[in-house]
C-alpha cells in the first residue's frame, strides 16, 4: 500500500515539474522573441492576444473582431502574424506601441505564437494559455474579455 502511494505522489510530482518547466520555457520563448521586437516583457504586459491564419477562420475573425476593444489597453499586446486571408487585420495594422505586426516570423522557432491565442502573464510567468477553438470559443472569448489581472 506504501508503495502504491509514493508511487502516486512521485507521478504528481513529475508532471508539476515538468508542467512548471514547460511554463518557464514557454515564458522564456515569449521574451527571447519580444526582446527581437526591442520589447521587454515585464513592460507590464497582462495580456498577449495572438492573430493567425491557422484554424477555422470564422473562429479567428470573431475573436480578431471582439478583441478590438482591448486595442486601447497598455496592457494588452498584439501579435499579429495573420495575412489577412481569413481575417480582417486592418484594425491591427495601426503603428501602435502594443501592435506587433509580423509575417515574417518563424513559427518553428516560436510555437506560442502558432495560433490564434490570449497568452495570460502574472508576475513575470504564463498564468493561462487559450488557444482558440470552434468547439467552445463563446465561452473562450467571454472569459478572455472578463479576466482582468
Amino acid at each position: 500500500m506504501v508503495r502504491k502511494h509514493l508511487i502516486y505522489w512521485s507521478l504528481i510530482s513529475v508532471l508539476l515539474f515538468v508542467s512548471c518547466t514547460q511554463t518557464d520555457k514557454t515564458y522564456t520563448n515569449i521574451s527571447k522573441y519580444l526582446k527581437t521586437k526591442d520589447i521587454d516583457i515585464k513592460n507590464g504586459y497582462k495580456k498577449i492576444i495572438v492573430i493567425t491564419d491557422e484554424g477555422c477562420s470564422a473562429c479567428a475573425n470573431l475573436f480578431s473582431t471582439t478583441m478590438l476593444n482591448e486595442l486601447d489597453n497598455t496592457q494588452t499586446l498584439f501579435i499579429v502574424t495573420s495575412k489577412g486571408v481569413n481575417t480582417d487585420i486592418k484594425p491591427f495594422l495601426q503603428k501602435r506601441k502594443n501592435i506587433i505586426v509580423d509575417w515574417q516570423m518563424d513559427i518553428n522557432k516560436y510555437p506560442e505564437f502558432a495560433k490564434t491565442s490570449a497568452i495570460f502573464l502574472s508576475e513575470n510567468k504564463i498564468d493561462t494559455v487559450i488557444k482558440i477553438s470552434a468547439n467552445n470559443i463563446y465561452e473562450q472569448i467571454e472569459y478572455i474579455k472578463c479576466v482582468v489581472l
